[in-house]
């Protein structure tokens, strides 16, 4: 279809197809330039509101037409919203008001959202001056159609009025973009980023552009340029990033046929291949997304100097008595200049020595327009002869030694390319993407912020919400140490090695080379190999087990590694994923680090005398419950526990689980309660007589939208059962709701009755990305003993564990114990089996196992 025939054809009325977007994908498989499509498609807009306004009878004296927004700037992609704003002079006709009513209905089947207000010159004034966002509304209108003379006294208007003064719309776009980039972490290195209004993104770009138009009048990048305010090497790259970001915007609404604006995995291999990558590998999405990320640094490094360079040109009236110079910088404004252009090619150095200034409080400068604009240009000082200088190796070591500024210090130096130029390694992780299902940055993203998180630790705000972390923190002997292990500990990814132990390489080599002592360089490489052993620990093994904590002390060995350890997993877990660290797992951190600390001071927690260790336990115990229940009771019910429960639970646990059977026998129970210590729920299930009932209440629990992240299922001596599960809330929270809380209690209570209990499918909505990781199901299942350990990761996704524990019964299997994580949308759940009818495995039968279960879990991602 021609663009004559469809503005011919096109009818105001109900109509399943987009028939302009129809028309517009049509001329892109033509080749026809994005910025081509997104005006043309704004011109058909026009000509279509023209006709509808016609024929509404609206071509009237004192009424106007005027689109805004994107729309006003003629910037319509496929699912953009179409803003308008219909001036008129008053309210008092009403045939024209019915008539605008009908147009508005007859817009609304252009097939896309519609924003619309109707206001007079005077409604105008006052919106503006109330809101910042509708004065910039009006400083991309247009006239579309109507009264011009109308349309430009609102324009005269707002001019000789003066809202918004240059320095004051300054403020306010700044604050504005502040808030914006609060909403995602402050950074665009996201790995599913928002290419709208993320850092880096288009909004960052009409930022750029709505401040010098207010400013210089301009209306686009070319006027900039013209008049000198970027040079023709920034025009070049913001029209480059702008053409790169315009066509992924557009394809995304292709894809989506809605306004989507996140670059979900499931569209980054669609996205690369339409850019021409191979994505046979990951290889192509991996060089897609880098050159995403390029762009975005750019349009967030060009948008921060233009607006410094506007900034300083409004204080431009200030004295120069103000200026306060040192060596080759002076300072202004609390902002850090170069004396002259050729200060960074005389001295090289001083690229560093810029970002080691600090004001009276300890705060690093502000680095002017211009001077990031040297910095840009200098990259190239930054080489071989550059990393070998003495000088040059002691002033960026300095930086991990600074008590202040570390972490704002070295993300300044990456944001401007320094960073990436010095440290080589460094630069090999720019942009990296990390294809896995928990992390939310990019490598480099990651580890800054990970770098960030440790420099947190030492603050007042950290002393108030996690003492225990900064009282660990605070005996540091040196902090320098968990800084570099910080910035080393993922700089080996994308190699074909282990990354931990590239990464240690790398560190030991650095520490040595920057004139560390022998033991920080061999501390921050043991750091670098070791750091995920904490986190690996508390997800797939058994931490109350004494052996355990053994193995984990003999590899650990000093309470010296333990603390920088545990403070850099913390900052690891948080830098991964925010949402990950929840009190949960802040609970079996600390767990494990106590344990070992312990085991360091007395070197006995693996109790040579379980019978001491039982005896004092039942002292502890009988103090607790010395006013609730008679002794006789306890001494029976002590009777029934056996090593493995003493081993496993503490002595106010055990307090409150004999309570439970004491008060319930010879009936079953259920209870429920809040462990502020583990930073969750805790479900305990007394059963009279064990019944094999894992499934039916792990398909109770998921229906819930409720997470287990850890189950202990003990028989006792007489064939009772204690369960307990650790419970979570969809946001990681405990379980507030009361009316969820009892519905939990009377259906785990029906189960225990009732053995004909049915399974309910789960009704959970699945995750985004499941299309992405089909195939991710591992599983691994070994002898222990007389017991068989299986371990599965795979996809979180709703109704696994029931999918899991409905595989073991038609293996007639029982869960004995297990173990249930979920980090990111990871779910590794470890599980200790028995046979049901005492039979005995063969290997056979456990390769057979394995496939049941696979099979079941393969269920879940099938269409």
């Amino acid at each position: 279809m021609s663009k004559n025939n469809l503005l011919n054809e096109f009818s105001f009325s109900q109509d399943k197809k987009n028939k302009i977007n129809d028309y517009i994908f049509s001329e892109y498989q033509k080749n026809i330039s994005i910025k081509k499509l997104i005006k043309s498609k704004s011109k058909i807009i026009d000509e279509l509101v023209k006709k509808s306004w016609m024929k509404n009878n609206l071509k009237l004296k004192n009424i106007s037409l005027i689109a805004v927004g994107g729309y006003g700037r003629s910037e319509l992609f496929p699912q953009s919203d179409i803003d308008i704003m219909i001036l008129v002079d008053s309210y008092n006709n009403k045939n024209v008001l019915k008539n605008l009513e009908n147009f508005i209905a007859d817009i609304w089947h252009l097939k896309t959202s519609v924003g619309h207000s109707v206001r007079t010159v005077n409604d105008c004034i006052k919106a503006i001056n109330e809101e910042v966002t509708i004065y910039t509304n009006i400083l991309d209108s247009r006239l579309i159609t109507g009264d011009k003379i109308l349309y430009n006294n609102l324009l005269s208007t707002i001019k000789i009025k003066k809202i918004w003064s240059k320095k004051k719309f300054l403020l306010a776009k700044k604050e504005e973009q502040k808030n914006r980039y609060n909403k995602y972490s402050n950074t665009g290195y996201l790995l599913e980023p928002n290419i709208k209004e993320g850092p880096g993104g288009f909004r960052d770009l009409q930022t750029l552009t709505w401040v010098a138009k207010r400013n210089y009048n301009t209306n686009s990048l070319l006027d900039l340029y013209n008049i000198n305010i970027i040079t023709k090497k920034e025009y070049l790259a913001l029209l480059r990033s702008e053409r790169f970001l315009s066509k992924t915007r557009f394809l995304l609404h292709y894809f989506h046929d809605k306004p989507e604006e996140r670059l979900y995995f499931s569209n980054q291999k669609k996205l690369a291949e339409l850019f021409g990558h191979d994505c046979k590998t990951n290889t192509g999405v991996e060089k897609f997304m880098q050159n995403f990320y390029k762009h975005i640094a750019n349009i967030k490094q060009l948008n921060e100097i233009l607006i410094k360079h506007i900034e300083n040109s409004i204080d431009e009236k200030e004295n120069d008595k103000n200026k306060i110079i040192i060596k080759d910088f002076y300072i202004k404004n609390n902002s850090i200049s170069l004396i002259n252009k050729n200060v960074f090619i005389n001295n090289p150095s001083k690229i560093f020595e810029i970002f080691l200034l600090k004001n009276q409080d300890g705060d690093l400068y502000d680095i002017s327009a211009n001077t990031i604009r040297y910095i840009r240009e200098s990259l190239h000082l930054i080489d071989k002869n550059f990393r070998a200088n003495t000088e040059n190796k002691k002033l960026f070591i300095s930086v991990f030694y600074q008590k202040k500024g570390v972490a704002s210090c070295l993300r300044k130096m990456n944001d401007y390319g320094v960073l990436a130029a010095y440290l080589k390694s460094f630069s090999k992780i720019v942009g990296m993407m990390q294809f896995d299902l928990f992390h939310i940055y990019t490598v480099d993203e990651h580890t800054l912020s990970v770098l960030s998180n440790t420099r947190y630790m030492s603050t007042q705000n950290c002393k108030t919400k996690y003492p225990f972390i900064y009282e660990v923190f605070k005996n540091l002997l040196s902090p320098e140490i968990l800084y570099l292990g910080a910035i080393f500990h993922d700089i080996g990814k994308g190699r074909e090695k282990d990354h931990s132990l590239v990464g240690s390489s790398e560190s030991l080599k650095f520490c040595s080379d920057h004139g560390m002592s022998k033991h920080k360089s061999e501390m921050v490489c043991w750091l670098v190999e070791n750091h995920l052993l904490m986190s690996l620990t508390t997800q797939k093994k058994d931490i109350s087990d004494s052996e355990v904590i053994k193995d984990f002390a003999s590899i650990v060995k000093t309470q010296e590694r333990l603390d920088y350890l545990y403070l850099l997993t913390i900052a690891d877990i948080r830098g991964t994923n925010p949402q990950l660290y929840t009190d949960w797992k802040d609970s079996l951190l600390k767990e494990l680090y106590l344990s070992c600390k312990s085991y360091f001071r007395k070197n006995i927690f693996n109790i040579r005398k379980p019978d001491r260790y039982i005896k004092n336990l039942k002292k502890t115990v009988e103090k607790i419950l010395a006013k609730k229940i008679s002794k006789n009771d306890l001494e029976k019910t002590w009777s029934f526990l056996n090593t493995d429960y003493f081993r496993r639970h503490s002595d106010e646990e055990i307090a409150w689980h004999i309570e439970i059977i004491v008060k319930n026998t010879p009936n079953n129970a259920v209870s429920i309660r809040e462990s502020e210590i583990k930073g969750c729920s805790e479900l305990t299930i007394f059963q009279n007589h064990r019944k094999n009932i894992f499934s039916y209440i792990a398909n109770i629990i998921d229906n819930l939208n409720i997470n287990i992240v850890d189950a202990r299922i003990i028989t006792l001596k007489n064939n009772q059962a204690l369960d307990t599960y650790l419970l979570l809330d969809s946001e990681g929270k405990f379980i507030k709701d009361k009316y969820t809380l009892k519905f939990l209690k009377e259906k785990i209570s029906d189960v225990l009755v009732n053995s004909n209990h049915k399974i309910n499918k789960i009704t959970k909505k699945q995750t985004e990305n499941i299309a992405s990781f089909k195939n991710f199901v591992n599983i691994d299942i070994t002898r222990k003993s007389t017991d068989i350990l299986l371990e599965v990761s795979t996809l979180d996704h709703p109704g696994l564990l029931s999918k899991i524990c409905e595989s073991l019964d038609s293996c007639d299997l029982m869960v004995k114990d297990a173990k249930i994580s979920t980090l990111g949308e990871e779910a590794n759940d470890i599980f200790v089996l028995v046979p049901a009818n005492k039979k005995d495995f063969l290997d056979n039968d456990m390769s057979n196992i394995k496939d049941i279960i696979k099979d079941k879990i393969s269920e879940l991602y099938i269409n």
